[in-house]
């Protein structure tokens, strides 16, 4: 399928009112310069968690100051029919499609960003963000100015994510508190009785090694997610997603902010819980345990554990994420943010067009913004002497398939 070719636009990149615009090939270092900037909480938006996309045409669309600081850097890629030209924030782990963005970035300059020509001609009429969080800064900013530069918004829902006030708990000295204890020490007892001895590693930094992704492979091969469940989601024996934990660890900053706690019995791991910490805020990004030892409680020895070491180290707050809403409110945690998957278009017969299929379905994108571009054409041509379809169309549609197999 045809990809958009980015060139470089170093040696005379265009001019906003406020800031100098570029599009640059790949992922430039500024990525870095600017989670180190920014919000403390997506300090992990750094190339390296953008590197293990493997498809053609990645390219970042970048602002800087006029001394050079860079304030905004979004890494896309192509999506949808090749025609339409439209793109899409890339990342291999929802819900964090972000980007980074200086925290003083002010409204003024992201608008000068999805001004910018250059930038325009890169993204086409149709820009994707997403699924990421609907308080993500980055997000908030470019929506608050896209409506005035003729842009359309458009937002769907896909779940609720649930937050642990976990500082709250300490002060509170609310937590393991005196049931919770003795729970942990029932379920390790009993698993200690029967499968030998207990072992609690936690890995982080330079631990991650070829015998770590192994290790939390094999348990989630014997997990629900391994043996119910396609492996989609699945983060460690699907391959193109491991390849993304393993491409950001590469970083010392991010392979830093990421930890895996794995419970062995008798040296075979058993449980893991696998999470993402930045700032004071750590996200539980997957845990799983090998079925044949649910009734020991492993996942419980693993959180329990996982929450009294966050609070020795200043964590204030634990992002479960969505789904599963029991155990997280047993916990304590409480509904927080939306998970919403954003498409930002031009032109109104176009957004007319994408609205329901985007909003009101889970589609893919690329299937989305096919029939929304094939319906608009319909339209377009409905009082024309020239039936433009007969002549688009069949290119559409075979370029419409193309890309939503590849989605």
């Amino acid at each position: 399928m045809p990809t958009l070719r980015a060139e470089p636009m170093t040696s005379k990149p265009a001019r906003a009112d406020v800031i100098t615009c570029a599009l640059e090939i790949g992922l430039p270092t500024d990525l870095d310069r600017l989670a180190e900037a920014g919000d403390p909480a997506r300090g992990f938006l750094r190339r390296a968690w953008y590197a293990a996309e493997t498809r053609q045409g990645l390219c970042t669309l970048l602002a800087r100051r006029r001394d050079g600081t860079p304030v905004i850097a979004i890494p896309t890629r192509p999506i949808g029919p090749s025609i339409l030209r439209a793109r899409s924030v890339t990342a291999s782990y929802w819900p964090f499609r972000s980007f980074p963005m200086a925290s003083d970035a002010t409204e003024a300059e992201v608008a000068a960003l999805l001004g910018c020509p250059i930038v325009q001609r890169a993204i086409g009429p149709a820009l994707r963000i997403g699924p990421v969080y609907a308080d993500d800064p980055g997000l908030q900013r470019v929506v608050s100015v896209a409506p005035a530069l003729g842009w359309s918004v458009l937002t769907r829902e896909l779940g609720t994510t649930y937050l642990q006030d976990i500082g709250a708990q300490s002060t509170q000295d609310t937590w393991p508190g005196k049931s919770q204890t003795r729970k942990l020490k029932a379920y390790e007892r009993k698993l200690h009785e029967v499968h030998g001895e207990l072992r609690l590693r936690v890995v982080t930094g330079s631990d991650w090694s070829d015998q770590v992704w192994r290790d939390l492979a094999e348990i989630e091969t014997q997990s629900w997610v391994g043996t119910q469940t396609d492996h989609s989601g699945a983060k460690f024996i699907n391959r193109d997603n491991l390849r993304h934990w393993q491409t950001a660890v590469t970083d010392p900053v991010i392979a830093s902010q990421l930890r895996a706690m794995i419970l062995y019995a008798s040296d075979r791991p058993i449980a893991f819980s696998f999470d993402l910490e930045a700032g004071d805020v750590m996200y539980g990004i997957a845990s799983s345990y090998a079925e044949d030892m649910a009734r020991f409680s492993p996942g419980k020895i693993i959180t329990i554990h996982l929450i009294t070491q966050a609070i020795e180290r200043g964590v204030r707050t634990i992002d479960w994420g969505s789904g599963d809403t029991g155990y997280k409110r047993a916990l304590g945690a409480t509904a927080g943010p939306q998970i919403i998957d954003i498409m930002m278009v031009r032109g109104h017969l176009l957004a007319a067009a994408i609205k329901p299929r985007w909003e009101m379905t889970r589609q893919s994108a690329s299937l989305a913004l096919a029939e929304g571009l094939a319906a608009s054409l319909g339209e377009l041509t409905k009082a024309s002497a020239v039936r433009l379809e007969h002549v688009l169309f069949p290119g559409l549609a075979l370029t419409a398939a193309a890309a939503a197999m590849s989605e």
